[in-house]
């Protein structure tokens, strides 16, 4: 059986990536994940929602089965890479994507954490989304490091502008005083 299916989806007008094995859409927060899974036969459901724990990660990707078959996607966002390192460390194919680049269809404008996931994995597995690229651990601490010098070099170069003007305009008055008094 090969790996694309040949027939085409109305919804994005591409030919589907994957047509065999199962596609986990995850729609993650601090707290919960909203995990929603696309089977072979077609079908989107939902899974619900799981605690966003290490433990919690690992249980729902065995019930699988092997984690060589199994894909998973979420959106990039202020949980970081966390989720990749633990779902690759697991041996579970992940790509993390552009939120800006998810397809929404027109009108579509109620958002639920169960929804998002279910448009996540049925995007996926169309081949309608976009992957961004993720660093390892190490390149991530040093990423954050750099942000956080450039954040302290912008500081600091504001408050020796704010300090320069001060000075100057404290010159500029003992001239005016200055003149005023002769």
């Amino acid at each position: 059986m090969s790996r694309c299916n040949k027939q085409r989806r109305a919804t994005s007008g591409k030919e589907p990536v994957y047509d065999e094995g199962t596609i986990l859409g995850l729609d993650v927060h601090a707290e919960t994940i909203a995990a929603a899974v696309a089977e072979p036969d077609g079908e989107v459901r939902s899974l619900g929602m799981i605690p966003n724990w290490q433990e919690s990660i690992r249980k729902l990707v065995t019930k699988f089965g092997p984690p060589e078959q199994l894909r998973t996607c979420y959106e990039a966002g202020p949980t970081g890479y966390v989720l990749y390192w633990q779902l690759t460390a697991l041996g579970v194919k992940c790509e993390v994507v552009v939120p800006s680049l998810v397809p929404v269809k027109a009108g579509d404008r109620v958002k639920t954490d169960r929804r998002d996931a279910r448009k996540l994995a049925h995007s996926y597995r169309a081949g309608d989304l976009t992957p961004v690229w993720v660093p390892d651990a190490a390149q991530g601490s040093v990423a954050r490091s750099g942000v956080a010098i450039v954040k302290t070099m912008a500081g600091a170069k504001h408050q020796a502008g704010l300090t320069m003007f001060r000075g100057e305009a404290i010159q500029q008055f003992h001239n005016r005083l200055s003149r005023l008094l002769e």
